[in-house]
């Protein structure tokens, strides 16, 4: 919950395009290696598919990295994430059921309604990461749908959310400020918004590539931005010398980078920052991609998030909570029925294996062998 939190606060100071920069993730993963060509679980007769819990738990290590900034996680936090996401997609599919039980329905309007929302948001992400936004077939193709697979999940997911505010209601679910603001003065770490600031640049890369350019390419490519360097100090437009000259995938908004949290600065241009101010030019820098011009526009100091300001984020974020806690409760009678759930994924092995592994010294100790009697 606390992770979720802390995207959420995030979101208030950046934009996570995450559709935009998905990594593959696929790579000798250990779950991946170890789920069944087969359903991963029959939930009341339901069976969960391979597809549909991979593409959780692909989303889960987005999210995971998104909220972490750790790209390298290790196999135990993994192989926990999978037993999470199918803990969740049957609890899901038993909320699901009930809810047809419960002739809860969506009307067709409601469903294009929010796969227009999904598409604006994607779109959006796109443009803000200085990319050209995709296509709705691009998208689907992306998420590895259909028309019909897409709008059917969309359907499903709006049932499942009436479902969740029905056990809210019966269950009188609510957070009180005194609540909220409990919280808010126990994290306060998760409420200063860091120091960040707004940038455009100028990217040359040494042909053909970083790494295997010779000398006189790095050359090459450090006088191309130092013209660039000489033609901005004679007075024309660095978003003009930018588009024509730079490489970055930001060239067609003259550099623009947007604004980009200080610690998240390479240690380059870290070195240069403290002695510029708004407008200045850094000199041409050099790094392990190439030769860089920056333009600082912008710069803001670390603040506090104020409460006020996160109060109803934070309420919302704490009524989940409870509403997830009393879904587990009622969810828990069938999970624990291994006629009604079965789930074909063996992970505790995995787990007592790593465990073991942690456990073992990198360097085991020599053998000695006693001296032989006489």
């Amino acid at each position: 919950m606390f992770r979720k939190l802390l995207l959420l606060i995030s979101s208030l100071l950046i934009v996570i395009p995450i559709y935009a920069q998905a990594p593959d993730l696929s790579k000798m993963d250990i779950v991946e290696k170890s789920v069944p060509d087969g359903p991963v679980a029959i939930v009341l007769g339901t069976p969960i598919s391979r597809e549909e819990f991979l593409m959780r738990y692909r989303l889960e290590l987005l999210e995971y990295i998104a909220g972490t900034g750790q790209k390298d996680i290790k196999d135990e936090e993994r192989v926990r994430m999978a037993i999470r996401c199918v803990t969740n997609l049957a609890q899901r599919e038993i909320l699901y059921q009930e809810a047809l039980k419960r002739k809860i329905t969506t009307t067709a309007d409601e469903v294009q309604k929010a796969i227009d929302e999904q598409i604006k948001e994607i779109q959006d992400e796109s443009r803000n990461a200085g990319k050209t936004p995709p296509t709705l077939e691009e998208i689907l193709k992306a998420k590895g749908e259909t028309m019909e697979t897409f709008r059917e999940r969309n359907r499903k997911n709006l049932i499942l959310k009436k479902m969740k505010q029905a056990l809210a209601n019966e269950y009188k679910i609510t957070v009180t400020d005194s609540e909220a603001k409990k919280f808010y003065d126990d994290n306060t770490d998760l409420f200063m918004k860091p120091s960040r600031i707004h940038l455009q640049q100028i990217f040359r890369q040494p042909k053909p590539n970083a790494k295997s350019a010779d000398e006189s390419a790095w050359q090459e490519a450090q006088k191309e931005v130092e013209k660039a360097l000489a033609r901005i100090k004679a007075g024309e437009n660095f978003e003009a010398v930018a588009r024509s000259v730079s490489e970055a995938p930001d060239r067609q908004k003259g550099g623009d980078m947007g604004w980009v949290p200080t610690e998240a600065l390479p240690s380059f241009l870290k070195q240069v920052l403290p002695s510029m101010k708004p407008g200045d030019l850094s000199p041409v820098l050099k790094s392990p991609l190439g030769w860089h011009l920056f333009k600082l526009l912008e710069s803001e100091a670390e603040e506090k998030i104020t409460y006020e300001q996160v109060k109803e984020k934070i309420k919302s974020i704490l009524t989940e909570q409870k509403i997830d806690e009393k879904i587990f409760e009622f969810c828990r009678p069938y999970l624990n029925n291994a006629e009604k759930v079965k789930i074909f994924l063996a992970f505790d092995p995995i787990l007592e294996k790593l465990s073991r592994e942690d456990k073992t010294p990198s360097q085991p100790p020599k053998k000695t062998t006693a001296p032989k009697k006489k």
